[in-house]
């Protein structure tokens, strides 16, 4: 689901604060028909296994700034001055990519709109099938807000459901052989981070304990969709 990137955009041009526009998971998301890095200075993109687009990992830094697309390729490219020694002026990294990955993720971009249109339909039936249910919630998309459905998740109201639920249904899930994930884990959660200043309040922890991503892959059939479904179902019957 695309985040509102307009009002961002302008609260960064008040406190002139830079804003990066992350693609990675909404490179088919748009909010009218304004797309997320349409307009920006810079934009990243992610090719990593899962997305829509995909060259099996690295990504791609889409910029309209010179300075910033030089400062980009510098980096990239091990920070190797021109010229015919190897000569480096500072600290780069190796993140190019090869033009046989480039290729293959070129010629993925032809068919992603059918690509939206089946992660939509997968994200339908899961919700036709589930948020009937008491207490599950789905996030549905706002007035001229349009999203890819590259996932799908869910949220187990805490009222209504006990708290170890979501290890519970991932436990079962795992069983039947089927992979399910938590909602990402906050940064300021992670052990890397647990000495770090925390602003804000306890809705993303919620979601995090509360949250469940689902088999959201293009290959997916309805009776693929079912077993997973019939197993949250299972689970929430016999653990209420």
């Amino acid at each position: 689901m695309p985040s509102d990137f307009r009002l961002i955009e302008s609260i960064g041009k008040r406190y002139d604060i830079p804003v990066i526009h992350d693609l990675a998971e909404a490179i088919g998301s748009r909010i009218n028909r304004q797309k997320p890095g349409d307009n920006s200075e810079s934009a990243i993109v992610s090719f990593n296994g899962n997305k829509l687009i995909t060259t099996s990992g690295g990504g791609a830094l889409l910029t309209n700034n010179l300075e910033h697309y030089n400062r980009g390729l510098l980096l990239s490219t091990q920070a190797k001055t021109q010229g015919t020694s190897y000569n480096h002026s500072e600290l780069g990294y190796n993140y190019r990519m090869s033009n046989v990955l480039s290729g293959l993720g070129l010629g993925q971009f032809s068919g992603i709109e059918s690509k939206i249109l089946k992660k939509r339909t997968i994200y339908k039936y899961y919700y036709q099938n589930l948020s009937n249910i008491d207490g599950v919630r789905f996030q549905n998309e706002k007035e001229h807000f349009f999203s890819d459905r590259w996932l799908t998740a869910l949220y187990f109201d805490k009222d209504f459901f006990k708290p170890d639920l979501v290890a519970k249904i991932i436990k079962n899930l795992d069983a039947e052989n089927i992979e399910s994930r938590h909602i990402w884990k906050p940064m300021h959660l992670q052990p890397l981070y647990k000495h770090a200043k925390v602003i804000g309040g306890n809705v993303s922890e919620s979601l995090f304990a509360n949250g469940l991503c689902l088999p959201s892959g293009t290959g997916l059939k309805h009776s693929d969709q079912d077993r997973v479904i019939d197993t949250i179902v299972s689970t929430l019957k016999a653990y209420q």
